[in-house]
């Protein structure tokens, strides 16, 4: 059985899947007491838990381990900013209070309208992206193209201006760091000073819509949840910390995900240049390619529940209050599911849909905007770019935050295809 050192170190969260198999063999859920965690290790463990929320909570699903609270300093911090006291929405309730959160985000976001009123956008900063580095032969995509294409994306969905991105980006990554398990004191104290100045901004960002004449007409995601908001009923209404709550997981969910998507679609297309041919022969396979990227890879290994009382999952108990991390990255890869669990390109995801987004209640909203971000970049690197290739000799950095599967370097070299 793996332990808190071996599940936490580099290597383990750079290639978690070795340790994945391990698991299967061992059960659909397996507990690991050095992290004082159960594992849901398989397809159909994950699909149970993931589909009750009566008998798991997900009041602590993203992080195995409270930073904030283990580090008094930090709280300090936090109790400053106009978040505190500080409430769980949307991804840290259950229902009736997540379906109230849910439905109101759902209004404000309107997944399907925004992805195509922002798909010319979308388009155009994918090409201008493309344009600066596709004449050197070679880049950095994660620097170059897989970090601004989503900050560039959620910050017009957000409707902040293009000047506050890399802010933005520090504010999300450490949000990130403050749930992963293996950050020490000094992150955790950044993390908090982010969030702090993350509240203030957005704060100042709400009074000025809620003021705003034109507010009724504005299509940015701050806009349209001060609108939405006014139409609710007063016992309904957001408080400050609420709305608060709501766009930090907005930002995070609108880029990291996507940031970790791109990269490992760009590493399975730079290590495998048959792929590359065959989209470039034919795009309509792009967007298969991307289920399989990823199902393959999937770019969030996984979420936390809480047992609400003692119950079983496949046979096996689980007591009341066990944390249970669901593995969406093992689940992916489970034998009894994809008898084939390498990467096949021509696998159909319809049979047997994967669980990189999640599923059931809390299935991720932006997922719809992910796939078509990812989409329309691959086509468009493969229209662009020829012979893609990681640089020989170069080394493999993956983000280093456990549950996250990405890479924080991706150097790729290519020819550019004439047009």
């Amino acid at each position: 059985m793996p332990t808190d050192l071996e599940l936490l170190s580099p290597a383990r969260v750079a290639d978690p899947y070795p340790v994945y198999e391990v698991l299967r063999a061992q059960g659909s859920v397996v507990e690991v007491p050095e992290q004082g965690l159960w594992l849901a290790t398989t397809y159909a463990a994950c699909l149970e838990i993931l589909g009750d929320t009566e008998r798991f909570s997900s009041r602590e699903s993203l992080s195995g381990r409270n930073q904030f609270k283990a580090h008094p300093e930090a709280a300090s911090v936090l109790r400053g900013g106009p978040g505190y006291p500080r409430v769980p929405t949307l991804i840290l309730t259950d229902p009736p209070q997540h379906t109230r959160y849910r439905r109101l985000v759902q209004r404000a976001f309107a997944p399907a309208k925004t992805i195509k009123q922002l798909r010319p956008e979308l388009e155009r900063i994918v090409d201008e992206l493309i344009d600066g580095f596709v004449d050197h032969g070679s880049c950095d995509f994660v620097a170059e193209f897989a970090y601004p294409l989503p900050m560039q994306v959620i910050s017009l969905v957000l409707g902040i201006p293009p000047e506050m991105r890399d802010t933005l980006k520090r504010w999300s990554d450490d949000f990130i760091a403050a749930q992963a398990g293996n950050i020490d004191a000094e992150r955790v104290a950044s993390a908090a000073a982010s969030t702090v100045e993350f509240e203030h901004y957005v704060s100042d960002e709400f009074d000025r819509r809620a003021a705003a004449p034109d507010r009724y007409e504005r299509t940015d995601f701050l806009s349209r949840l001060v609108v939405e908001d006014e139409a609710s009923s007063p016992e309904e209404r957001l408080s400050r910390q609420e709305q608060l709550s709501l766009v930090q997981q907005m930002l995070v969910g609108g880029n990291e995900t996507t940031t970790n998507l791109l990269g490992n679609a760009m590493a399975i297309l730079a290590n495998n240049p048959e792929q590359a041919e065959r989209l470039r022969a034919d795009l309509t396979r792009v967007p298969e390619f991307v289920e399989e990227a990823l199902r393959y890879r999937s770019p969030l290994q996984g979420l936390f529940r809480m047992t609400t009382r003692d119950t079983q999952v496949q046979g096996i108990d689980l007591p009341a209050g066990a944390k249970v991390m669901v593995l969406f990255g093992s689940a992916n890869r489970d034998e009894g599911v994809y008898s084939r669990p390498g990467f096949d390109p021509d696998r159909d995801n319809r049979s047997n849909p994967h669980l990189a987004f999640g599923r059931g209640a809390h299935a991720c909203m932006g997922q719809g905007l992910a796939r078509a971000e990812a989409a329309t970049a691959v086509a468009r690197l493969v229209g662009r770019l020829a012979d893609i290739r990681q640089v020989p000799g170069s080394v493999w950095a993956p983000v280093e935050l456990f549950g996250f599967h990405g890479h924080r370097v991706l150097d790729i070299e290519f020819i550019a295809r004439k047009a």
